[in-house]
C-alpha cells in the first residue's frame, strides 16, 4: 500500500478527494448564461412572418360556407314546391342552370376539400379556383359589359384577400398593394361621373332627400364606402393590423346586410317568405359564400408564397 494511504497505526485511510480539472467549486460561484433580452423589434418581426396562419381558418371557412351553399341549394324556390335540382333537370340553356349548378358544386367541393389532408397552399388554390369560376362564368356567359360592375367585382376580389393577408403578414408590402388596388377600383365606380352627377353624391342626396325608411339603403351604402376607405389603414406600420380582418368580414357579409334590410323594411315579409323561400331567405348566400371562399383561399395560397420569400 502506498504510504500516502496509510496512517501511523498502519490502518487504511481513504484517498483524499480532488476536483477534476476545469471544475469550479460552489464557493467560487456559479453563473448561468443570461437569456438575451426580448426586444419589441423581435415581436414585430415574429408578427410579420407567421407560419401557416390560415391552416385552421381556411378549413373552417370551406366547411361552414360549403354547408351554407348546400343549404341554399336545398331551399325551395317556391311554395309549389320547386327546387334547384328541378331547374337543373328542366329544359333550358346552360346559362339559366349555372347558378343552381354552382351552388351544389361549390358547396360540395368546399366540404370535400376542407376534409382532405392537403396543405394550406393547395387547399386555398383549389378553393379560390372554384369560387372564382362560380363568380366569373355566369357573368362571362351573360356578356357583362358595364365597367362599373366589373370594376366593383374586381376591386372586391382584390380587397378582401388583401385585407386577410395584411392581418397575418404585417411586414409584407404585397397585402397592402392588393388592398389599395381594390379600394381604388371600387372608389372609381363612385367617383367617375355617371351622367351629370357622381354616384357618391347621389347616395348623399338620397340620405338627405328620401323620406322615411327609404334613407336606410343609401345610408348603409355610405357606411360601406366608409369601411372601404378605412381599409387604407393597411398602410399603418406593423405590428398594427389596421383593423384588416374586421373590415374583410364586414365586406364579406355586406350583401347579407343589404338583403335583409330590404326584406325587413318591405311589406308582407311573411308572405314573401312563404311564396319564395330561397329569394326571401337565402338569395344572399352565394355572394357571401363565394367571396369568403375566394378571399380565404387566395390569401392562403399567396401566404405560402410570402413565407418562402
Amino acid at each position: 500500500m502506498p504510504p500516502a494511504y496509510a496512517n501511523a497505526a498502519g490502518g487504511y485511510q481513504s484517498a483524499p478527494y480532488s476536483a477534476p480539472a476545469g471544475y469550479q467549486s460552489a464557493q467560487a460561484g456559479y453563473q448561468a448564461s443570461a437569456a438575451p433580452p426580448y426586444l419589441a423589434s423581435q415581436s414585430a418581426d415574429r408578427a410579420g412572418r407567421p407560419v401557416d396562419p390560415f391552416r385552421d381558418g381556411l378549413r373552417l371557412v370551406l366547411f361552414a360556407f360549403g354547408i351554407l351553399l348546400v343549404g341554399a341549394f336545398c331551399t325551395p324556390l317556391s311554395s309549389a314546391p320547386s327546387f334547384h335540382w328541378d331547374a337543373l333537370l328542366a329544359d333550358g340553356d346552360i346559362q339559366t342552370k349555372l347558378p343552381s349548378l354552382f351552388l351544389a358544386v361549390v358547396g360540395v367541393m368546399s366540404i370535400v376539400f376542407a376534409s382532405l389532408p392537403l396543405g394550406s397552399g393547395a387547399r386555398g388554390a383549389f378553393g379560390a379556383s372554384f369560387a372564382a369560376a362560380a363568380i366569373v362564368t355566369p357573368m362571362a356567359l351573360a356578356g357583362a359589359s358595364d365597367w362599373r360592375g366589373l370594376a366593383f367585382l374586381g376591386g372586391s376580389l382584390l380587397l378582401v384577400p388583401g385585407l386577410l393577408l395584411r392581418q397575418e403578414y404585417r411586414e409584407h408590402i404585397l397585402p397592402r398593394l392588393l388592398a389599395t388596388l381594390g379600394v381604388i377600383a371600387i372608389l372609381a365606380t363612385l367617383l367617375v361621373p355617371q351622367g351629370d352627377t357622381l354616384p357618391l353624391v347621389g347616395f348623399v342626396k338620397a340620405v338627405i332627400d328620401v323620406p322615411g325608411q327609404g334613407k336606410v339603403a343609401p345610408l348603409l351604402n355610405l357606411v360601406a364606402i366608409v369601411v372601404i376607405v378605412l381599409s387604407l389603414l393597411v398602410w399603418l406600420p406593423a405590428p398594427s393590423s389596421g383593423g384588416a380582418k374586421l373590415f374583410a368580414w364586414m365586406l364579406i357579409f355586406w350583401p347579407a346586410v343589404m338583403h335583409f334590410q330590404r326584406l325587413i323594411l318591405s311589406e308582407g315579409f311573411g308572405e314573401q317568405l312563404k311564396q319564395a323561400p330561397f329569394a326571401s331567405a337565402m338569395v344572399w348566400a352565394p355572394a357571401v359564400a363565394y367571396l369568403a371562399i375566394f378571399g380565404y383561399g387566395l390569401a392562403a395560397a399567396i401566404g405560402k408564397t410570402l413565407e418562402r420569400a
